[in-house]
C-alpha cells in the first residue's frame, strides 16, 4: 500500500513538474514576442502630448505590452521557483537514509 501511495505521489508530481514547464515554455514564448528593452524607450518618454492621437495611442500600446511582459516574467518565475520546490522535495524523498540525492545538480 505505501509502495501504491509513492507511485501516485511520484505520478503526481511529474504531471506537477509537466505543468510548470508548460508555464515556463508559454512565458518564454510571450517574452520572446515583446521587446523589454523597447518598452522601456517607449515608457521612459514621462509626457504624452494629450492633443496627440497616435502619441496617446502608442502609449496604450506601450503600457498593454509592459503588463504582458510584467506577468509573463512573474509567471515564469513563480513556476520556475515551484519547480525548484518539487525538485528539492524528489531529493529529500529520494536519498532518504542513504545520503544519494537524485543526481541532478
Amino acid at each position: 500500500r505505501h509502495l501504491e501511495h509513492a507511485e501516485a505521489m511520484s505520478e503526481g508530481r511529474r504531471a506537477g513538474e509537466e505543468l510548470l514547464r508548460g508555464v515556463v515554455a508559454a512565458a518564454d514564448e510571450v517574452l520572446s514576442l515583446l521587446d523589454a528593452t523597447q518598452i522601456a524607450a517607449a515608457l521612459g518618454v514621462p509626457h504624452v502630448d494629450p492633443d496627440d492621437k497616435r502619441a496617446k495611442q502608442r502609449r496604450e500600446v506601450d503600457e498593454a505590452q509592459k503588463k504582458a511582459l510584467v506577468g509573463a516574467l512573474h509567471l515564469k518565475a513563480a513556476a520556475l521557483a515551484d519547480l525548484h520546490k518539487v525538485a528539492a522535495a524528489a531529493g529529500a524523498g529520494d536519498g532518504a537514509g542513504d545520503g544519494a540525492g537524485d543526481g541532478a545538480g
